[in-house]
């Protein structure tokens, strides 16, 4: 009996050495087309994706995108320039939503499920539709005493749909962060300390959710909302809705973004000066507000998302690292956490890197950071790309492999 065992020895050994079956390489694909794969015959941008990662809403100009019988306005129509979609990756197809009314392609949300579609208004600032209902409210409710952004600025939705964030500014132009509940038709100030004093900063943005809403994270300038903080400076900040508790991101930074449970934090953190920065060189940091830890994701470039486990991190980056070459020269990069390992998203079908500026304008990343939803002006992510348009892309899946 020993020695069958010394024989099957080396072969289970041989076979633990074998090396692990390669990961599929992800893919890229072009979603603003029509049924036939012709191109859109203009820009489509504002792009964001469901946390499922099923669903891509986007707006566009392309008229070319809608159903035959919505391509010439109804009499009393409002002319309008850009128009909402709603992408079904599961089924491939693009479903025209409605006549989006603003004429920025900035930005739009999206629920898990695809339900609730955020996007702009020039006059309501943020309308939420409810595709099921058929429903359209007026979102962007502000607390008594503010005013709601315009449409460029921007909003963020939680992920069950509950819950939208948008910026607000007082007559005095101090601006901030609330938080509207749609179920409940109630808004709230987020830029508040533990017991409840409001900012006395004079700017907030941001506004990012937890999977459910109950964690909000903003930047503010006030130094009343923590003890010990300094006055002046742009910090990030956590709000317990639940709890109402507010906490400090260690670093300070701005831009902070939540993991499904709040626990997890990616935010852009400052270094030092250089040739390009005069203030600093804006770093990517991920923290885990549970163990303290800190880690540096990359030296140069801005934190755009964070997987639901926050094991993730999406973010982007000036090419060459100046960012003089405007946001065209913006890439796209994801960073593993547990492996360190960092891939470009933004690249051609085989997966080189192509001398031509990057040309991304937005970008949404799904929560299990598997896929990737972004627009771009480059033609070299897809073949037959010759419209000279910005595009909406999916790329994905992106696999990891544990080391």
């Amino acid at each position: 009996m020993v020695q069958r065992w010394c024989l099957l020895l080396p072969v289970l050994i041989a076979a633990t050495a074998l090396p692990a079956p390669a990961l599929a390489a992800p893919t890229t694909e072009r979603i603003s087309v029509t049924k036939r794969g012709i191109q859109g015959n203009g820009n489509s941008a504002g792009v964001s994706i469901s946390a499922n990662g099923r669903y891509v809403a986007f707006l566009s100009e392309a008229t070319n995108l809608l159903p035959r019988r919505k391509r010439r306005p109804r009499p009393g129509d409002t002319p309008v320039r850009s128009f909402l979609f709603a992408h079904d990756r599961a089924r491939d197809r693009n479903v025209f939503v409605r006549r989006a009314g603003s004429d920025a392609l900035v930005s739009t949300a999206i629920s898990e499920t695809g339900r609730y579609l955020a996007f702009p208004q020039p006059i309501s600032g943020v309308n939420v539709l409810d595709r099921r209902r058929g429903r359209v409210m007026n979102a962007a409710v502000a607390a008594l005493g503010w005013t709601p952004f315009t449409p460029r600025d921007f909003f963020s939705m939680s992920a069950n749909g509950r819950y939208l964030a948008f910026q607000a500014y007082s007559s005095d132009n101090r601006t901030q962060v609330q938080v509207r509940d749609l179920r409940r038709g109630r808004t709230e100030n987020v830029v508040v300390s533990s017991s409840g004093e409001e900012g006395n900063g004079e700017r907030a943005f941001g506004g990012w959710f937890s999977g459910d809403g109950r964690f909000v994270s903003f930047t503010s300038d006030s130094s009343n909302l923590v003890p010990g903080d300094a006055p002046g400076s742009d910090d990030s900040f956590v709000r317990d809705r639940g709890r109402r508790l507010t906490f400090r991101v260690p670093g300070g930074g701005s831009g902070a973004l939540l993991s499904d449970d709040g626990r997890y934090v990616t935010y852009t953190g400052t270094g030092p000066p250089d040739a390009y920065y005069e203030y600093g060189r804006p770093e990517v940091y991920w923290h885990d507000r549970e163990t303290g830890d800190t880690r540096q994701i990359s030296s140069l470039g801005g934190a755009a998302a964070i997987s639901g486990d926050g094991s993730v991190v999406l973010f982007e980056a000036a090419r060459g690292g100046s960012p003089q070459r405007g946001p065209d020269s913006i890439d796209l990069f994801l960073h593993h956490v547990p492996t360190g390992e960092t891939v470009r998203v933004n690249v051609s079908p085989r997966g080189n890197v192509t001398n031509e500026i990057g040309g991304v304008q937005s970008f949404g990343m799904s929560a299990d950071g598997r896929f990737v939803a972004f627009s771009s002006w480059s033609r070299h992510h897809v073949s037959g790309d010759t419209n000279s348009r910005h595009d909406v892309f999916v790329r994905g899946p992106f696999e990891w492999r544990d080391r």
